[in-house]
């Protein structure tokens, strides 16, 4: 299996910064051609899209040797996202559809945060690959199910926050697409954009008309689809330290 996926047939190299591009494709060329490949093994993946919510456990729960509790609310998407152009519009809906209700300038973030349910470790993602997608919510909690309570909470009631309204989107995403290009100004986040989209059909360079093109009304959908409470896993690791409620 590693000499399959690590083969070079398998495999892209990006470079950014100031060189010659000529001399630097000659450098890779020479330093391959001293190498003996074996031809790359056909790839097994064995893994199969996966959409299911019947395959879905409501909750679990796993000690380990960590400092501090850590609860995690995770959704599973049950809509298959291609790696193109409309997966990438989902994705970064999903994204601001997750900052708006749980970024650190909103007051649900705010209130929990002044309640000690959250701290710095707090995070909410959309993560899409091949066969899946889903949302993560968590971070650190001497009592995880008191965090992941207040998540549930929030996601089976998003309409509701005072976050959730368009005005405050259209702040978001200003503020959203400032990030993407300020973060142009670093040339490794160029290269793992790059390298990112070198195995699909879109670029870094699709991001800024797609964002700008996103509304408040593609926001909601993309809520009514993706923020299903019956796709809804619900994970604690307590410390091996001692009880949670010790913790």
């Amino acid at each position: 299996m590693h000499a399959a996926f690590y083969h070079p047939s398998n495999m892209v190299l990006t470079m950014v910064g100031n060189f010659d591009v000529h001399e630097m494709a000659a450098v890779v060329e020479a330093n391959q051609a001293q190498k003996d490949y074996a031809p790359a093994p056909a790839l097994e993946r064995g893994v199969v899209p996966d959409y299911d919510i019947e395959t879905i456990l409501p909750f679990r729960m796993q000690t380990m040797p960590i400092s501090r509790a850590k609860g995690i609310v995770g959704i599973k998407g049950t809509t298959n996202l291609e790696d193109d152009i409309e997966g990438l519009r989902y994705t970064l809906t999903a994204r601001l559809m997750l900052e708006l209700l749980f970024g650190d300038s909103g007051a649900t973030y705010q209130n929990l945060y002044n309640a000690g349910v959250i701290d710095d470790s707090f995070f909410a993602d959309f993560a899409r690959g091949r066969g899946y997608n889903y949302i993560s919510i968590g971070g650190d909690n001497a009592d995880p199910a008191v965090l992941t309570e207040s998540i549930v909470d929030a996601v089976a009631n998003y309409q509701q926050s005072p976050d959730w309204n368009a005005d405050r989107f259209n702040r978001l995403k200003k503020a959203a697409l400032g990030k993407f290009y300020a973060a142009l100004n670093s040339l490794e986040s160029i290269a793992n954009q790059i390298t990112d989209g070198s195995f699909g059909s879109t670029t870094l360079f699709d991001v800024p008309e797609l964002m700008s093109g996103i509304t408040f009304t593609d926001v909601e959908a993309v809520a009514a689809s993706l923020l299903n409470l019956d796709a809804l896993s619900v994970f604690h690791i307590a410390s091996e330290q001692g009880d949670v409620a010790d913790a």
